[in-house]
């Protein structure tokens, strides 16, 4: 009984300690750079330049293995056959990801998000789930996925600068958000380009303040004033092997996609 009752203490100090450390440093950052508002200003703007987005994309030269610590759910998918998607984003709040499944002949998988309302399909076998993730920000497709901070994540999340750094010579603005929901874990780091604004790398925490995920954006398409959108994500699990490439084709910007995309 003491033994359990000093292993949870453990982890209750190591989660407050986590959540402090975090703190200190936004509180730290924002004394030091004063311009830390201004820079967040800039990328909401110039991130929500788009107002929808639909492309295609795919699952490349995987890692089982290394996904499945990064997305259980996602590497299932992949290992059913799901690796080619058409994803539809619509500012702020609306996400359709649909997938057809070559192991079970052309099953087709449909997931929409329209704000807290979710609907996953599959038409073939009858089966349409319904979940509420209102106020569930780690259960939500967000823009950040392909690698933009806009939309329902500036409501979501506490967004603050933490810091300026140079990364070969070029200067680079490290950035914080934490789940308005789960103030105490779930914390991601997200590293911009000072000059273009385009997201660079997004690091994700576990409560335990241990890094689970990261993933490093390349390839950028520059469809608009300031918006730069990847077409190359790679990503690596929390001890740092290579998980699979997501590579983005066929990416249309402010086409006017209509509500009833995303409708259940």
């Amino acid at each position: 009984m003491l033994r359990h009752w000093r292993e949870r203490r453990s982890i209750v100090i190591t989660v407050t300690w986590t959540a402090l450390v975090f703190t200190l440093a936004a509180m730290q950052s924002a004394l030091a750079d004063p311009h830390g508002a201004a820079v967040l200003e800039r990328i909401r703007k110039y991130h929500n330049e788009l107002k929808d987005l639909s492309s295609s994309f795919s699952v490349e030269d995987e890692n089982t293995d290394a996904l499945s610590k990064i997305s259980p759910d996602f590497a299932q998918f992949v290992k059913y056959g799901f690796r080619d998607f058409h994803y539809y984003y619509k500012n702020p709040d609306k996400v359709r990801i649909e997938s057809n499944a070559t192991l079970f002949g052309l099953l087709k998988g449909i997931s929409i998000r329209n704000g807290g309302h979710k609907n996953f399909f599959v038409p073939k076998w009858g089966i349409h789930k319904t979940a509420d993730v209102t106020g569930q920000s780690n259960k939500k497709e967000t823009a950040l996925d392909f690698g933009l901070i806009a939309g329902d994540l500036w409501n979501d999340y506490a967004i603050w600068f933490i810091r300026s750094e140079k990364d070969n010579g070029r200067v680079t603005y490290v950035i914080g958000l934490r789940p308005q929901n789960e103030p105490h874990g779930g914390t991601m780091v997200v590293r911009v380009d000072a000059d273009t604004m385009r997201v660079c790398e997004r690091d994700r925490y576990g409560m335990d303040g241990a890094i689970t995920q990261r993933e490093y954006f390349s390839n950028y398409l520059h469809p608009l004033p300031h918006l730069w959108i990847p077409t190359v994500i790679r990503l690596f699990n929390g001890s740092g092997q290579f998980g699979g490439d997501l590579v983005y084709t066929h990416v249309a910007v402010n086409a006017g996609l209509p509500d009833s995309l995303f409708t259940g």
